[in-house]
């Protein structure tokens, strides 16, 4: 069959360099094209992490998952501004032109966000008889309102309340929702105002693990010493964005307050990039068991997971991530988490007693989570062990990705299988 995947924000094979650590597009585009299907990536030429243009203009390239197509706009500097609106707006028009000279695809999953990229896949799919699954990975545009104060964010329904009737226009109109938690599928079932069919489903993020018997060399090691990364200490780590809905200071708190106690045995090792970076340096400024590696590829990453005694959630409160994909990667590893994420992501960790959370903001409290598995070797080695046997048993990326795959050939056979007229643009 051929299927269309319509995603931005996620790292590129061939355009980012090296051997980038693809994410759930990239990874089921490889499933798909290994199933003999044909695979077209549409996605944005804009870097969301690099904020650069990765090409100079309109590309489309091959790789062994398929063709990608970068549709190049106008780009943005910051997260939350009027030219990251524009640039989606633009990246979605081009996507609309583009796809109608081309020959139309058996079934269409399209990632939201974009709303505006969603929306000129449902519309396209509605003009020529094509499927559309919808992925839910974040719950915009309510995300947008909740970084607003909540005095003011009335103005920001009324400045949103255009996205937010193509957002419910998408999830009303197209073939089917799927979301990464029951939470995120409740959501879009709420904004399409209808109940579950047989075409919505839950898929989580999960993670793609490296083999086992991968052999790093000592090069990596080399790196990230020379980054200040002491494998000596027992190391907590995080790994991912610094935007908004996260929080790195009660993190901070706790490095301080064990500085000052002298607990020489810890360090802290935060590996990412984003808006906030500025603001977490400025309070690790003469701490000496923190280290900021800036972002690193994916054989760091993979020498982290091997070594780290705990795996950070540092949400912000009241963030809406649901079941997060950093979640899975700390699992995969067997490393218990200290986590401030609320819903479904405590739940899980208490269910699975792999992990534990303290309340979003409060420093004091998640120093004292973090002591009690620093200083519980006992515990923090079982709860390592339940969140690796956790992680096999429902969220291993490879059987979760095989199961979207599943998904998407099943829709696609049968809209096949029923006879329907042809648009009007192909008659005749």
């Amino acid at each position: 069959m051929r299927v269309w995947l319509l995603t931005v924000g996620e790292p590129l094979p061939i355009f980012d360099g090296g051997s980038p650590r693809l994410f759930r597009t990239g990874l089921l585009a490889g499933v798909l094209r290994a199933r003999g299907h044909e695979v077209t990536w549409w996605t944005s030429a804009f870097d969301h992490y690099g904020k650069r243009h990765r090409v100079d203009a309109d590309t489309a390239a091959t790789w062994e998952g398929g063709e990608i197509r970068l549709l190049r706009s106008v780009g943005y500097r910051r997260n939350l501004s009027l030219s990251r609106f524009v640039e989606h707006t633009g990246v979605a028009r081009k996507f609309a032109k583009q796809a109608r000279s081309r020959p139309p695809p058996d079934v269409i999953l399209a990632s939201l966000p974009t709303i505006e990229l969603a929306h000129r896949a449902v519309r396209f799919g509605l003009a020529n008889d094509v499927p559309v699954i919808v992925d839910i990975r974040d719950l915009w545009p309510d995300v947008l309102l909740n970084v607003l104060p909540r005095s003011i964010r009335w103005t920001g329904r009324i400045a949103l309340h255009w996205l937010m009737v193509k957002a419910r226009f998408v999830l009303q109109r197209c073939s089917g929702i799927v979301g990464i938690s029951d939470d995120y599928l409740d959501w879009g079932l709420r904004l399409a105002d209808r109940k579950k069919g047989p075409l919505d489903a839950v898929f989580s993020m999960g993670y793609v693990r490296r083999s086992a018997e991968l052999h790093i060399d000592s090069g990596v090691r080399d790196r990230l010493t020379e980054l200040g990364v002491d494998e000596g200490r027992r190391i907590c780590w995080y790994v991912g964005s610094f935007g908004r809905t996260y929080d790195l200071a009660p993190v901070m708190f706790a490095a301080r307050s064990l500085e000052e106690d002298g607990r020489d045995d810890i360090q802290f090792v935060i590996s990412g990039e984003g808006e906030l970076g500025p603001r977490w340096r400025d309070l690790a400024k003469g701490l000496t068991n923190v280290v900021f590696t800036g972002w690193i590829g994916a054989d760091e990453i993979e020498w982290l997971k091997r070594r780290a005694s705990i795996g950070l959630q540092p949400y912000a409160a009241g963030a809406p991530q649901g079941l997060a994909n950093k979640l899975f990667e700390y699992m995969s590893a067997g490393i218990p988490l200290v986590s401030s994420l609320k819903g479904e992501n405590e739940a899980l960790l208490a269910n699975h007693e792999c992990g534990v959370t303290y309340r979003a903001g409060d420093g004091q409290e998640c120093l004292e989570k973090l002591l009690s598995l620093l200083d519980n070797e006992d515990l923090r080695r079982e709860m390592g062990l339940r969140a690796a046997a956790a992680f096999h048993e429902g969220f291993d990326g490879e059987m979760v990705l095989d199961a979207l795959a599943d998904h998407l050939e099943m829709l696609a056979a049968r809209t096949r299988s029923v006879s329907r007229p042809r648009p009007e643009a192909e008659r005749g």
